[in-house]
């Protein structure tokens, strides 16, 4: 006669579930065995991730998460950052411990990377960002996360780029042309052509750094053609990566603002320009009623407030005008005071013309 199947109750949250098992396997429960030598090996090493919950709530839409990963146990934990005046006091969201999938499986380190959809209980989550340590220590570990994997993970850009032209797609991603692409470009390049479910932004981001050769945040043109070449030719390279990541995701993040805010100044140039057609003699009056001391320069705090009251032009927006047009145009001035000397940058009146004849005014 077959032995009955003993089919457990579920757990009902109280305690782990191994010891609410070790009570229905035996009249006497034993502790769970414990992986000694993987705690030992473990210790203190845990993957963070920055995570966001998924859903279309509005009063969801700014609260950020971080999802700790503690890779001596696999238990998970979720803590939520305070933010000043939004009525979130933050803390802990989740305690410590191991959580199944929708899968009935446990949390497993490999199941976590930027761009990946986890779900504890009734929450659901995006990661959306990681850590300087936990990148490292997956490339370290390429074998067991296939997203921080380059030799895959270039095998699938060389399919890609193998009827493409590298050096036309890059071109047509500098879109400022300034030679280099930041992320956010690199992103728009990978995509145009593959999906995210093919290639995974914790993907994006292993490749970025394995072509930002020189570890600037950014990607240059030869680099990007050269460590293309090599892929194609070799696999050795792929062997050998190992990029410092000191700081890296501060980089990457540096350069995508900046490249960001260099768009914002060509935008508001072009503004500018629309704005100032056929105020050339406003714009002139304007100036020299602020240079009360005949010097033919003033300061760019002055140009910026003539923009903005005579053209309408928000001030952060003007300033980023000047920016962009005047550059190493701008001369500082020394400015005695009784206590100090103050440098005081300044526009001289021919500079501020060639401003005017760039616009059409």
């Amino acid at each position: 006669m077959e032995r009955p199947k003993l089919n457990p109750p579920p757990h009902n949250g109280i305690g782990s579930e191994e010891d609410s098992l070790g009570s229905c396997m035996s009249l006497t429960p034993k502790p769970p065995r414990k992986d000694i030598h993987k705690i030992l090996a473990n210790n203190g090493k845990t993957l963070r991730f920055q995570a966001r919950l998924d859903n279309q709530n509005p009063e969801d839409k700014e609260r950020s998460f971080v999802i700790t990963f503690y890779l001596a146990d696999d238990t998970v934990a979720v803590y939520e950052p305070p933010r000043r005046n939004s009525g979130i006091i933050g803390g802990k969201f989740l305690k410590r411990q191991r959580m199944k999938n929708s899968r009935q499986q446990y949390w497993r380190a490999q199941d976590f990377f930027v761009g990946a959809r986890t779900s504890f209980f009734s929450f659901k989550f995006i990661i959306e960002g990681t850590d300087n340590y936990t990148l490292k220590y997956m490339e370290e570990n390429r074998d067991r996360f296939p997203m921080a994997n380059i030799g895959v993970i270039l095998k699938k850009l060389t399919r890609l780029f193998k009827h493409l032209d590298p050096a036309r797609e890059f071109q047509k991603h500098d879109t400022d042309n300034s030679g280099v692409i930041s992320r956010v470009e690199f992103e728009e390049m990978i995509y145009q052509h593959i999906t995210a479910t093919e290639i995974t932004k914790q993907e994006i981001l292993t490749i970025m750094r394995f072509f930002d050769s020189d570890g600037s945040g950014s990607i240059g043109k030869a680099e990007f053609l050269s460590q293309m070449d090599s892929a194609k030719a070799s696999d050795h390279i792929i062997e050998s990566f190992n990029v410092e990541t000191e700081n890296y995701s501060d980089k990457t993040d540096a350069v995508d603002e900046e490249d960001l805010e260099q768009q914002k100044r060509v935008a508001a140039l072009g503004f500018f320009k629309k704005k100032a057609k056929g105020k050339r003699a406003q714009m002139i009056q304007y100036y020299r009623m602020a240079d009360v001391k005949l010097q033919e320069s003033i300061t760019t705090e002055a140009v910026v407030d003539i923009m903005h009251t005579l053209l309408a032009i928000e001030k952060r927006d003007a300033e980023r005008v000047c920016k962009e047009f005047f550059g190493d145009k701008h001369t500082s001035k020394v400015v005695s005071s009784a206590h100090s000397q103050l440098a005081v940058s300044v526009v001289p009146f021919h500079a501020y013309l060639e401003l005017l004849d760039s616009a059409g005014a």
